[in-house]
C-alpha cells in the first residue's frame, strides 16, 4: 500500500528492483530516482541483469528533469546489453536527448554522438513508431553538415507523417539548391534545375493533398519559403520565368501575413523579376511601397546590387531611346539607394552617397570618388564611403589604395559586426589576388572560428569559400 515507506529498508538487489518497479507504477519519481541510482551503481553480480533496465528508467527520469546529457549516458548503459523489450524505446529516447543539445553550446561536442545514435536507432529498429522522425532528423543533420546527397536519401525514407513529409520534401528542395551552387558545368546545372522542378512538384502535391496540414503554423512557413524557392526556380528554368516569378511573389505580405521575416526577401526577388521582365514602373511602385521593409531588414549588399542593376538598366534603356523605361528604372534605383543610405547614414550624407553610388554604377568613377571623399572629409568613419573608395580604387587598378581603404573600413567597423567581417573578407581577398597568400590566409585564420556566428549567410559563404583556398 505504501512502497515509499520501504525505501532504505530493503537491501537485496532483487527486492530493491521490485520496490523500484512499484514506485514507477505509482509514478512516485521523487522516491524512485535515488533507488534507481543505487541499483545502477551496485557492483553486485546479481545486479548485472537488472542494471540495463534500471538505467533505462533512470534515463527516462533524467530526461524528464531536463538533464539531457545524463539521460543519454543512462540510455548508453541500457543499450550495452543484448536487445531487451525496452531497447527500441531506449534507442529512440537517446537520440531525442542528444537532439535537444544540438542547438546549444554543447552542439559541437555531441554532433558525432548524435549522428551515431540516430544511425543505431534506424539500423536496429527500422520499424519503430518514430522511425520516420529518425530519418528526418538524420537528413536534417546531414544537410547541416553539407552532406546533401546523403540528406536527400534520408529525407526520401520519411513516410506516413504528413507534417514530416512536408518538411522532408521542402528540405530536399533546399539541398538541391545547394547542389546547384556547386554544379561543375552548365549541363549538370541544367539537369539539377529539372530535378528541382520535380522536387518542388512533389512538395506542392503534398500541400494540395493535405491542405489542413499545410495551414498549420509550422508548415505554413514552409509554404511561404517554398514560394520563394519556386520563384527562383522558374527564373532558372528559362524564358518567361521572370514574369511567372513576379506573379508568384505578388502581394506576398497579404498571402503570408504571419511570415514577416520573409517579406524583404520576397520583395527583393520580385524586384529582380520585374527588372528582368522590363516592368520598371511596377518595380518603382514595389520599391516605394516596401522601402520600410527593406530598410528594417538592413541587407545593404543585396540592396546595393539590386540598385546598381536598375541603374544599369536605366542606362541601357536610355541608350535605346526608351526614355519612359529609363526614367522608371532610374527612379527605382533612387528608391533603393535612398533605403541603402538610410541604413547607415544621416539624410544629408545619404543624399551625397546616393549620388556617388549612382555615379559609380554608371562608370563615372572620378565623380563618385570625389563625392565619397567629400563625405569622408565630414565623417571619416563612413563605412559606405570607405567601401566606395575601396571599390573604385580596385576598379582603377590601384590595389594598394584598395587595401588601405578596406583596412580603414575594417578598423572602423565594430568587431563582430557584418561590416567588420566584410572588411576582413576584402582584405584577405586582395592579398590572395596579389599573391600574398600567407597574409591573406592569416587574416582568414583569425576570423575563421567566429564565422559560424555571422548572420549574413551570403557573406558567411564567401568567407568559407575563400578560406578553403588556404587549406
Amino acid at each position: 500500500d505504501d512502497p515509499a515507506a520501504w525505501v532504505g529498508k530493503v537491501t537485496g538487489i532483487t527486492a530493491r528492483w521490485n520496490l523500484a518497479r512499484l514506485l514507477l507504477q505509482r509514478e512516485d519519481f521523487e522516491h524512485v530516482r535515488p533507488l534507481l541510482e543505487e541499483i545502477v551503481a551496485d557492483e553486485d553480480p546479481e545486479a548485472e541483469t537488472i542494471r540495463p533496465q534500471a538505467s533505462y528508467w533512470l534515463g527516462v527520469l533524467l530526461l524528464k528533469d531536463g538533464d539531457r546529457l545524463g539521460a543519454a549516458d543512462r540510455f548508453d548503459a541500457a543499450l550495452s546489453q543484448p536487445a531487451e523489450s525496452f531497447s527500441a524505446d531506449a534507442a529512440h529516447l537517446r537520440f531525442k536527448a542528444l537532439e535537444g543539445l544540438m542547438e546549444g553550446e554543447a552542439a559541437a561536442q555531441v554532433v558525432d554522438r548524435y549522428g551515431a545514435a540516430l544511425r543505431f536507432f534506424l539500423r536496429e529498429h527500422p520499424d519503430h513508431t518514430h522511425a520516420n522522425e529518425g530519418y528526418y532528423r538524420l537528413g536534417e543533420l546531414q544537410q547541416n553538415l553539407g552532406e546533401f546527397d546523403a540528406a536527400i536519401d534520408s529525407y526520401a525514407k520519411v513516410e506516413g507523417d504528413t507534417n514530416l513529409q512536408l518538411r522532408a520534401a521542402f528540405a530536399t528542395v533546399q539541398c538541391r539548391f545547394e547542389q546547384l551552387k556547386a554544379a561543375p558545368d552548365p549541363p549538370a546545372r541544367e539537369r539539377l534545375v529539372a530535378v528541382v522542378g520535380e522536387d518542388l512538384g512533389r512538395f506542392w502535391g503534398l500541400v494540395d493533398a493535405h491542405p489542413s496540414q499545410a495551414e498549420s503554423a509550422a508548415p505554413a512557413s514552409l509554404v511561404a519559403k517554398a514560394t520563394l524557392l519556386q520563384a527562383v526556380y522558374v527564373t532558372l528554368r528559362g524564358p518567361g520565368g521572370a514574369e511567372e516569378a513576379a506573379r508568384l511573389l505578388d502581394d506576398f505580405a497579404t498571402r503570408f501575413p504571419n511570415q514577416p521575416e520573409l517579406l524583404a526577401q520576397a520583395v527583393r526577388l520580385r524586384l529582380a523579376a520585374l527588372r528582368d521582365a522590363g516592368r520598371f514602373e511596377d518595380a518603382e511602385i514595389e520599391a516605394k511601397e516596401h522601402a520600410a521593409v527593406l530598410r528594417e531588414e538592413g541587407h545593404a549588399d543585396a540592396i546595393d546590387k539590386l540598385a546598381a542593376s536598375f541603374t544599369k538598366e536605366g542606362a541601357r534603356r536610355a541608350a535605346e531611346d526608351d526614355d519612359h523605361a529609363a526614367r522608371a528604372a532610374r527612379q527605382t534605383a533612387l528608391q533603393l539607394y535612398a533605403v541603402l543610405t538610410e541604413i547607415d547614414e544621416s539624410s544629408e550624407a545619404g543624399r551625397r552617397l546616393k549620388m556617388a553610388r549612382l555615379s559609380e554604377s554608371t562608370g563615372e568613377l572620378e565623380r563618385a570618388a570625389q563625392i565619397y571623399g567629400e563625405v569622408l572629409a565630414d565623417d571619416p568613419d563612413s563605412l559606405v564611403a570607405l567601401a566606395g573608395q575601396a571599390r573604385i580604387a580596385e576598379e582603377q587598378g590601384d590595389a594598394a589604395s584598395a587595401v588601405r581603404h578596406w583596412s580603414r573600413y575594417a578598423k572602423t567597423a565594430r568587431p563582430g559586426d557584418a561590416a567588420w567581417y566584410r572588411g576582413q573578407y576584402h582584405l584577405a581577398r586582395l592579398q590572395l589576388v596579389a599573391g600574398e597568400d600567407a597574409e591573406g590566409c592569416r587574416i582568414l585564420e583569425e576570423v575563421r572560428s567566429a564565422i559560424a556566428g555571422l548572420r549574413d549567410k551570403e557573406l558567411r559563404e564567401q568567407l568559407v569559400e575563400i578560406y578553403e583556398s588556404c587549406k
